[in-house]
């Protein structure tokens, strides 16, 4: 905590994370807390941007790591908790998102040995060890690679999905061995948007069916962590959105993710964001 304190995008960055609590909190003052919070957040990335991210070495390299997770969870937070006019807004917004936050990763990654010698190391370590350790295969996400089997899409695209899928249901595994104590951490929870190959990144660009089902699969994720004030209805808003967009259709392919998310059929509109059918 010390270190945010001593670095301004840090702590330009926290103190966004935290208006943007507020706002989600505080009804009566929710558009000036946002406002602060944007403001903030913004100020963060272009001080990291311009005197950071090409400059980035064993000693600032930890101040990056953290950057990245506090940016992660702002952007996203904002991201599904904002009102949008439709369902391309939303997309493209977290296309935008997933884009920002692969380019940090990207630096972090190449400094992985480095941060594994600070006092993040046996954080690291474990998260390490949980990841690779041995998992029971899980079943989430077999609808999605039965879709596949069958999809107009090209063999390349089809792979890249086929990819997504199975990276995917490594997180669905890791998830599945967790405690009640680390299920209540958003570290790891945006880490598959995050890591999302650029070539899946385009087909949701392109709005592309079976990758918005992919998509709908996470949202089973994000809801786990509903009691996180960052995530809250997350995963059913995500879920709810896509099942407007892509409409009958592609009903029964999305039937495992709505069948763990209850209510999701409710024509009450889920907090913070517009029943588009009624739009």
């Amino acid at each position: 905590m010390s270190r945010i304190f001593n670095v301004s995008y840090l702590l330009q960055t926290m103190l966004g994370v935290s208006a943007l609590h507020l706002s989600l909190e505080a009804s009566d003052k929710a558009s000036l807390y946002k406002h602060a919070a944007t403001v903030l957040q913004s100020q963060a990335l272009e001080e990291f941007n311009t005197g950071v991210l090409d400059n980035v070495n064993a000693e600032n390299v930890l101040d990056v790591l953290l950057f990245q997770h506090l940016t992660a969870l702002h952007v996203f937070c904002d991201t599904f908790t904002s009102l949008y006019v439709d369902f391309g807004e939303f997309l493209d917004k977290l296309v935008g998102c997933i884009q920002l936050l692969r380019g940090v990763n990207s630096v972090v990654q190449s400094w992985w040995q480095v941060l594994s010698r600070t006092e993040l190391g046996v954080v690291m370590e474990k998260s390490d060890a949980h990841q690779n350790s041995p998992h029971k295969d899980g079943e989430e996400c077999l609808p999605l690679f039965a879709m596949l089997d069958g999809a107009d899409l090209s063999a390349q695209s089809i792979e890249t999905c086929r990819s997504s899928a199975r990276q995917l249901q490594s997180y669905f595994d890791a998830e599945n061995d967790l405690d009640e104590q680390a299920m209540s951490s958003t570290n790891m929870l945006f880490a598959w948007l995050i890591t999302a190959s650029p070539e899946y990144t385009i087909l949701l660009q392109q709005r592309r069916p079976e990758a918005l089902v992919i998509l709908a699969f996470y949202a089973i994720l994000l809801h786990r962590r509903r009691e996180s004030w960052a995530v809250a209805n997350s995963g059913r808003n995500l879920l709810r959105q896509i099942k407007e967009y892509l409409g009958n259709t592609w009903r029964s392919c999305l039937a495992w993710p709505c069948s763990m998310i209850s209510a999701v059929d409710d024509d009450v509109t889920s907090a913070g964001v517009l029943d588009w059918a009624k739009v």
